[in-house]
């Protein structure tokens, strides 16, 4: 038995300290996780403690899978919960590419003395890129994220979003798919 998953049992037992050691071990991955979902640090914090919230209710129910899965699972749903109560702010960069000028505007936000035009545009494709991201729809933008932005298998992926693994490799070839053609419109 992993060290996480005897820590949570300790826990369900009474033992409050074995909590406080698991969110140390994944307080970082989680934390990572909700900000690559919300992309705002105020709202990563409230999701982060949510989840960890809902993670600690649920500890007696936890099944001996992978502990740092459950977690991102917890994660996940509240996400979606919070997601379907509120409409998600639109980023300041989606509402900049609304109009003919909005590259050279968003180029002259990003010029410093120290950045080069090669550099100005890189981080012009990429604040688009991750702007047209946030515009999928979450069983396309949820997978797109864990893979490639936490690293994650797709069987972990899979048991996350409670999906087969090929429903896992189909949606991420949809959205590449679909970002692809989002950002060929934007760019031409």
């Amino acid at each position: 038995m992993r060290a996480d998953q005897e820590l949570l049992k300790a826990f369900v037992k009474g033992d409050i300290l074995a909590m406080e050691q698991i969110v140390d071990m994944y307080k970082d991955d989680v934390y990572n996780l909700c900000f690559r979902l919300t992309y705002s640090r105020h709202d990563a914090d409230e999701l982060f403690q949510d989840t960890w919230l809902n993670v600690i209710r649920g500890a007696s129910g936890f099944e001996d899978k992978s502990f740092k899965n459950w977690v991102y699972t917890v994660c996940i749903n509240k996400y979606k919960d919070i997601h379907k109560k509120e409409k998600r702010r639109k980023s300041i960069i989606a509402d900049n590419f609304r109009d003919s000028n909005s590259k050279e505007r968003a180029m002259s936000l990003l010029v410093s003395d120290d950045n080069t035009e090669k550099s100005v545009e890189e981080k012009f494709v990429s604040s688009m890129l991750m702007s047209k991201i946030e515009q999928l729809d979450d069983k396309y933008k949820i997978p797109i994220k864990l893979f490639y932005f936490e690293n994650l298998k797709y069987s972990d992926i899979a048991e996350i979003c409670a999906v087969p693994e090929g429903t896992v490799k189909s949606r991420i070839s949809t959205a590449k798919d679909r970002l692809k053609k989002m950002m060929e419109r934007e760019l031409s």
